[in-house]
């Protein structure tokens, strides 16, 4: 149920709260509290259904989002630890280890994207170190790291196998070779995976689990390696 509901979510705050919504035309529900009726105007000027739904006595949760659809899997399988999200955006995936008891940093080379980040981890009442940074061309930040995230991207896998921790997990969820071919998105070959078999991975990084699914009409692969305990 995609509820929103004015007691846990800052009506007055929604413009800038976009990327707390779910995604586009997938209808949203607003608890009849006061600010509701302006929510409702505002979503609906945006191009987002919505309608009041009447309240109930205890205030519904806050995340309408979701996180990468690999990530969420692949999380609750693993200890937490200290993750970087690389390229994180605007902090949805970050935000959502945050909430499964990771320590977060979230790099992105984009300053309004941190901000917006940092505003998602503030409704959440989550933490996030937040680092402008390129990932391609600054240094990553030192690690080691439990868990490195990925999303809709790609760097060099050897980059990233030095900054795991001995039993370390990589989690990279991006578009394949397949649709790359079919709409010519993204641009740079190298940012995508085969959609055949998991990429040739650097020494001392194996493969846990390889996927291919198809999300709103385009096609993704994810790749879960670990780094060898030793």
């Amino acid at each position: 149920m995609n509820l929103l509901d004015p007691r846990t979510f800052p009506i007055g705050q929604i413009e800038n709260l976009v990327h707390a919504l779910p995604p586009p035309g997938v209808e949203i529900q607003v608890a009849d509290l006061p600010g509701a009726e302006a929510a409702v105007d505002w979503l609906s000027a945006h191009g987002r259904p919505a309608h009041l739904v009447p309240a109930t006595e205890t205030p519904h949760p806050t995340r309408l989002w979701k996180p990468s659809p690999g990530l969420a899997e692949i999380v609750p399988h693993l200890t937490p630890g200290h993750a970087i999200d690389l390229g994180c955006g605007t902090g949805r995936d970050a935000v959502f280890l945050a909430l499964s008891g990771w320590k977060v940093t979230a790099l992105d080379r984009l300053s309004d994207a941190l901000d917006r980040a940092r505003s998602l981890a503030d409704l959440h009442r989550v933490e996030l170190d937040g680092v402008v940074g390129d990932a391609e061309r600054d240094p990553l930040p030192a690690g080691p790291f439990d868990l490195i995230t990925v999303s809709r991207y790609l760097l060099p896998l050897h980059r990233l196998a030095d900054l795991l921790r001995p039993g370390g997990s990589l989690i990279v969820e991006t578009f394949t070779d397949r649709e790359r071919e079919r709409t010519g998105k993204p641009k740079d070959p190298g940012l995508v995976l085969p959609h055949a078999n998991p990429p040739v991975l650097p020494e001392g990084l194996g493969v846990v689990e390889y996927s291919v699914r198809t999300l709103e009409g385009r096609e993704l692969a994810c790749l879960w390696a670990r780094r060898s305990p030793s």
